[in-house]
């Protein structure tokens, strides 16, 4: 007996049901080839920033990306995926991922912690770890971390 993928309606239905829990996650609209996108109008949320940059893997762990990398391949094949990250300054966040292309165009990752409401916290602990030489002058946006929360940092963008 196959197991089929959810229907997109399904897809949109737990992608929503999620930012019902984590109405400040922050989201990653990215296109199939794991580039981060702009995201569409189309697309729901609450109060979630919304991350900006150049690849979904930037800013993510070098221990976590083989992990990442295999739930975004899960998700292109069934709609839906997630996996455990370890950004620094914080023990773990979950990312959640959901092919909404066909409705909205682009793939969401949605970045979660335990308890949400820590993510000012979060974010200055993992501010204290970035390596500021790689990254010039510019506030990284660890994705994994939240990272991007300060409404100054052109990469994120707010309603």
């Amino acid at each position: 007996m196959s197991s089929r993928p959810p229907t997109d309606a399904v897809v949109e239905r737990e992608f929503l049901a999620l930012l019902e829990q984590y109405p400040t996650a922050p989201l990653v609209p990215v296109t199939e080839n794991g580039l981060v996108a702009d995201m569409p109008d189309s697309v729901p949320r609450k109060e979630n920033p919304v991350l900006k940059g150049g690849s979904a893997l930037d800013g993510v762990p070098v221990e976590d990306r083989a992990c990442l990398i295999a739930a975004f391949d899960t998700l292109l094949k069934t709609g839906m995926a997630q996996c455990v990250l370890h950004p620094p300054g914080y023990e773990e966040v979950l990312w959640y991922g959901f092919d909404l292309r066909e409705r909205h165009g682009v793939i969401v990752g949605v970045i979660t912690a335990d308890d949400d409401a820590a993510g000012a916290a979060r974010v200055a602990a993992v501010e204290q770890h970035v390596d500021r030489r790689r990254i010039g002058d510019r506030q990284q946006l660890l994705v994994g971390a939240g990272l991007g929360r300060d409404e100054r940092d052109p990469r994120v963008e707010r309603r």
